[in-house]
């Protein structure tokens, strides 16, 4: 896919770009851009796509996305709308030019080099001490010089090379191949599923969103995203049930609800489908998992 093109630009004395971002700030529309983007999220949870590939944020996750990956970030509204549980994340934008061919060419960076030029261009989740490392220098990085900054950037790199603790996000057969008006029809789609996912959602709705025949439309989705657009619209519901089932003091058949399932088995054999498990086992799991956290 070939989304919008977003640029950034860097104050006059540094050559890569750091912000906080707050709020409705966070908001990122289906996108790419020549930088490669560190994020971390700092409080806010919702639903992330890079590539191929759809999954779920929380507080802590640090996601990488390669230059030129379409990518996006759809946070609960209550971390975009409201000031009491305004969210927060922090990024780093910067291309291969920034850190310097010589440089990147030398024995000592061929580790950071391959991280660079085949592994971020499908993106990463970091896990780990990594993660920890990379959360740590994240928070340290908007109030160095801009010379520490190229430091810290140097060491954020180095530190995922050498651990490779980290997830890849997109398939490898993944490519980036539509054109600027697809790119605007998957943008719509995009945009209407994070919408309209608690309800039934028909084939005849999206055809008449695109302009295309239903027929046409199943063929593009499917040629665009490697997946039929029912099974893209059964990982978002999945993902916004799993944070529920962690989130909120819901049962199990108020989450099957709101997440546009009116059959409770259907919602179990999707779930399963999707996650492994059934939903039961996965709360017990992702509860267990944070209390571990918390303790350590």
């Amino acid at each position: 896919m070939k989304p919008i093109l977003r640029k950034f630009s860097p104050a006059q004395n540094q050559s890569f770009f750091v912000q906080t971002v707050k709020g409705k700030d966070m908001i990122n529309p289906w996108h790419y851009h020549p930088e490669i983007e560190i994020v971390y999220i700092k409080n806010s949870m919702g639903t992330f796509a890079a590539g191929d590939y759809m999954g779920n944020f929380k507080p802590g996750d640090v996601l990488v996305f390669g230059a030129h990956l379409p990518h996006t970030t759809v946070h609960e509204s209550r971390y975009v709308t409201s000031s009491r549980s305004r969210g927060e994340a922090i990024t780093v934008h910067f291309q291969l030019e920034n850190i310097g061919v010589d440089l990147l060419n030398t024995p000592e960076m061929s580790a950071t080099y391959h991280l660079l030029t085949n592994i971020l261009p499908r993106g990463i989740l970091l896990k780990g001490c990594t993660r920890e490392f990379v959360i740590e220098s994240m928070l340290s990085i908007i109030n160095l010089s801009p010379a520490k900054r190229m430091l810290c950037l140097l060491a954020i790199l180095e530190q995922i090379a050498d651990s490779e603790d980290y997830d890849i996000l997109a398939g490898k057969s993944y490519t980036n191949n539509t054109n600027d008006f697809d790119s605007n029809r998957i943008k719509a789609v995009y945009n209407y599923t994070f919408e309209n996912y608690h309800r039934p959602i028909y084939l005849e709705e999206l055809a008449a969103l695109t302009h295309l025949t239903r027929q046409s439309f199943c063929r593009f989705f499917k040629n665009s995203n490697r997946k039929t657009y029912f099974q893209f619209l059964m990982e978002v519901r999945i993902g916004q049930a799993c944070r529920l089932l962690v989130n909120d003091n819901l049962t199990i058949q108020e989450i099957s609800t709101s997440c546009g399932y009116n059959n409770m088995a259907h919602f179990i054999r999707q779930f399963r489908k999707v996650t492994g498990q059934n939903p039961l086992q996965y709360k017990k799991k992702m509860l267990a998992t944070q209390r571990e956290a918390m303790i350590m």
